[in-house]
């Protein structure tokens, strides 16, 4: 099964508001915008390390 993690980097999103543009939703929320950022940041930091 694909997770919405998985297809962040399948489609080649690079930032919070291109996983809006992508999925069509509002990036504006106090809620969402950390989640979506914490996990481009913990991909920016694995590339790194390998």
């Amino acid at each position: 099964m694909t997770t919405i993690l998985q297809e962040f980097e399948t489609q080649g999103l690079a930032g919070v508001e291109a996983v809006g543009d992508a999925l069509e939703a509002e990036t504006n929320s106090d809620a969402c915008r950390p989640e979506i950022a914490a996990h481009f940041a913990w991909r920016d930091r694995k590339e790194v390390a390998v």
